[in-house]
């Protein structure tokens, strides 16, 4: 799709991509693709000042002449970026001198529909409108154009043959940024209007899934912001399928299981679905190919790489390991080499053996060429097992730690709280940040056991200890709700009592495994309601209005779950092997989607501390 929509662009340009292209082009086609198509030079838009990309282009222009466009790639609305596109068309008038520079093209994977929807007053004219306000902001450019401002249908990532996920850093992502500065500034009316845009942005890159799937959606929602989705989907012009076929898109709330994404008991499978693209500037495609990790997800080798990723998402943590290093000696013995260090333990995997392993393959170039795909997501596994293992497996007892607390009920939790953020303050394994997770994943496990929670005067003990524990450890950690500034030592207790209540108040669902099981067996899913986007599926669910009952998901040949807010790796272990036990699947398609992927635990509490 890419290549279709900028046919004529491509040959001889530069892109300048903000991260979410950044991923969408590391999972999708990798920069070698690219290369094939004739671009010659990929930017980092994102964090990048003015001088730095005058200096990449710069250091292009040295290198080659001729650039035919700019071609600028942005996944979030355009008004957005729209100062991050100035300055590269004046950045490409600084450098250009003469003609290397003529053409500026902006693409976005955003329809001209989903930003008419966003926000109907600032586009109304849509593209058009957005390329004379973007003319008008770059002024005097000359011998700079901005040609064309146009959509590049590419919705998402895909993962295996089931999985799929949004850009992270995108404008459909709902993740938020623990390293940041809190969004308590901002007015209740922005926070909404940026909330309705995300929902909007969402509803829209699903009809995108759709038509990539050639399958007319039928929406059925968990959860009231899944219901904001679903609602503004209903009334977006579905294609034609040629195949005629209706798909069930299930859209569930993040915030009814944030327990489950924020463990660290699938660390491999989280890093080895983290695929992201370089934070700077990259001055030509050879040097973005170490970034923009070519082989991942896109190999041009005989086994194929999302063959890999897809089977061991499928598998526990150890399992994935175990497997890992089967592979590894098979593709040895296919090479006809040899491998003449130790055995291994038939039940243990350690860095110390798949390097070894590496190694043998690494030495001959066939065999590397040959399985440079099963190599990269070895080393994946080495890094993890080597750097990260022991700090994983340190933070992954302390959540069952505290899972066993709140199976004990609230004064259990209450007491391993308030010890683990006295023993905060001091520093170690155990962060501030952690603590405050623990605390939600507690919360979580007592509602689902049937408690109320976490209560007064509870809450107010763990807010007391949070604040001294934040204001101990200002400046080693970096959290977004911690104020900064001559009144912050007043305001954190009170943003204290805040974050504790925004955690002990979060919903406790159901599992995104459980929900599969319930749709997959026909249950009744608590708090499902279906939005019918057809005549058919309008009138079913006016029906389960008023109680002749409105149809299942199950009913459809292909069922998409997809999580408002992101998935984690080990939810989609959990759904494949739901789906593979079921009995129900066969004749069936089960998909799992996510407005983004959940590589980090942190990232579910970082998505909840981003709207206060």
């Amino acid at each position: 799709m890419l290549a279709r929509a900028l046919a004529r662009y491509l040959p001889g340009s530069l892109l300048v991509v903000d991260r979410g292209w950044g991923e969408l082009i590391a999972h999708g086609v990798g920069v070698d693709f690219l290369k094939a198509l004739g671009v010659v030079g990929v930017v980092g838009i994102d964090d990048v000042d003015s001088r730095s990309l005058v200096e990449s282009l710069a250091a292009l222009t040295e290198r080659r002449t001729g650039y035919g466009h700019v071609v600028v790639l942005s996944t979030r609305l355009l008004l957005d970026v729209e100062a991050d596109i100035a300055r590269v068309v004046r950045a490409a008038k600084d450098v250009a001198g003469g003609s290397a520079y003529q053409k500026v093209v902006v693409a976005t994977n955003i329809s001209e529909a989903a930003h008419m929807d966003a926000d109907p007053v600032a586009y109304a004219g849509g593209f058009r409108a957005v390329h004379g306000r973007l003319v008008g902001l770059t002024g005097d450019a000359t011998g700079v154009s901005i040609e064309e401002v146009l959509h590049v249908d590419v919705p998402c990532m895909v993962f295996g043959k089931n999985a799929f996920a949004f850009p992270s850093r995108s404008g459909a992502s709902f993740l938020g940024d623990s390293t940041t500065t809190t969004s308590s500034g901002r007015d209740a009316a922005d926070m909404e209007r940026e909330l309705q845009a995300r929902i909007v942005v969402n509803a829209h890159l699903l009809v995108s899934v759709s038509k990539m799937m050639d399958v007319q959606p039928e929406v059925f929602c968990v959860g009231p912001l899944s219901e904001r989705v679903g609602n503004v989907l209903a009334y977006v012009p579905a294609h034609d399928s040629t195949r005629n076929v209706r798909a069930a898109f299930c859209i569930v709330d993040r915030a009814l299981d944030t327990a489950t994404p924020s463990e660290h008991s699938g660390y491999f499978l989280q890093q080895m679905l983290l695929c992201d693209a370089a934070g700077g500037p990259i001055d030509n495609v050879d040097d973005a190919v170490d970034e923009l990790r070519p082989s991942m997800f896109h190999p041009g080798d005989a086994s194929t790489s999302s063959g890999y990723v897809e089977f061991l998402t499928s598998k526990t943590q150890r399992e994935a390991l175990l497997f890992v290093r089967k592979w590894l000696k098979e593709a040895i013995r296919q090479s006809s080499l040899k491998f003449t260090g130790r055995s291994s333990k038939p039940g243990a995997v350690s860095a110390e053996d798949l390097e070894a392993l590496c190694q043998v393959l690494r030495d001959d170039p066939a065999a590397r060429a040959r399985h440079s795909s099963l190599l990269q997501i070895s080393e994946i596994a080495c890094r993890c097992l080597r750097g990260h293992a022991a700090w994983a497996e340190g933070k992954s007892k302390a959540e069952h730690v505290a899972r066993l607390s709140a199976e004990d009920g609230p004064d259990s939790l209450t007491s391993l709280i308030l010890d683990e953020l006295d023993a905060a303050k001091r520093g170690g394994v155990i962060s501030v940040f952690d603590v405050v997770r623990h605390l939600m994943m507690g919360s979580f496990w007592l509602k689902r056991v049937g408690g109320a929670g976490v209560e007064e005067p509870r809450r107010a003990a763990i807010a007391e200890a949070l604040a001294a524990a934040c204001a101990a450890r200002r400046g080693e950690e970096r959290m977004s709700w911690i104020p900064e500034g001559a009144e912050a030592d007043e305001q954190l207790v009170e943003v204290s009592r805040n974050v504790v209540e925004v955690v002990c108040s979060l919903p406790a669902g159901r599992s995104l495994r459980e929900m599969t099981e319930d749709v997959l067996s026909k249950r009744d899913v608590p708090g499902m309601r279906h939005i019918g986007t057809s005549i058919a599926g309008l009138v079913k669910s006016g029906l389960g209005r008023i109680g002749i009952g409105s149809g299942s998901p199950v009913d459809y040949e292909i069922i998409v779950v997809f999580v408002l807010g992101g998935v984690s790796a080990g939810e989609l272990a959990d759904v494949r092997a739901t789906v593979d036990s079921s009995g129900v699947h066969a004749g069936r398609t089960v998909l799992v989607g996510g407005s983004t992927m959940i590589v980090d635990p942190n990232d579910t509490l970082a998505s909840v501390f981003s709207e206060l």
